[in-house]
């Protein structure tokens, strides 16, 4: 895969650049996709994000190429509820740089087609709120007091399960979580702390969908 890549970028694709990509990264994207998060990843301008939205018919997806901070996820995840997408599932890889490639999958709230979502109000909210310059909680908060509408039937059907798996791996914890969207985004918000598992290093794999699947690494003690 790493030779491919090489060939494909030319004399851009030098050995350091090749390593700093994780082989869980590798593994989740095609040799033209790897290419295309390079090029994306050589744009970056400070801390400010790169959004690049595309139209898969039965759903969306947004890839979010930025560089990692604490509470990323849950970030993300907020600003697109904000905005009125729901998360449906993503992969989330930080390369050994610190630069994150996150693909995720949404769909609407809303029956309103792709070219009517505004992709650029998203990708402002997005760079304010990692400036920490737009708050989301009240935000939220006020969005879903406005809802009237009783939640669909698959958001009732779950019950909040947490399942730890410290055997399968020896590097890393294993947590499988069943629950509601909002309940899945508090327990997303609780990993990120500061002072505990390393949800936050670079090595991080991240897979979720109606139910979560996260990897984590063991804390540093």
């Amino acid at each position: 895969m790493r030779e491919q890549i090489a060939v494909a970028l030319g004399e851009k694709g030098p050995p350091a650049l090749l390593d700093n990509l994780p082989d869980d990264y590798l593994l989740n994207y095609t040799v033209r996709e790897v290419v295309e998060h390079l090029g994306l990843a050589g744009k970056l301008s400070g801390r400010k994000p790169l959004l690049v939205p595309a139209d898969h018919g039965d759903h969306w997806s947004v890839l979010i190429v930025c560089r990692d901070r604490t509470g990323l996820l849950s970030r993300i995840c907020g600003t697109l509820a904000l905005n009125n997408l729901s998360v449906l599932s993503a992969k989330i890889h930080t390369w050994q740089d610190g630069t994150v490639v996150d693909l995720i999958d949404v769909k609407p709230v809303f029956n309103n087609e792709f070219q009517d979502q505004d992709w650029w109000a998203l990708g402002k909210d997005l760079n304010l709120v990692l400036a920490n310059r737009l708050g989301l909680t009240h935000r939220l908060a006020a969005k879903r007091t406005g809802r009237r509408s009783e939640p669909a039937p698959e958001h009732r059907r779950y019950s909040t399960t947490v399942k730890i798996d410290n055997k399968s791996s020896r590097l890393f914890t294993i947590i499988e979580v069943y629950a509601e969207d909002q309940v899945r985004q508090l327990i997303i918000r609780s990993l990120y702390r500061e002072d505990g598992v390393g949800l936050g290093k670079p090595d991080r794999a991240i897979y979720f969908s109606r139910h979560l699947f996260v990897v984590i690494g063991r804390d540093s003690d």
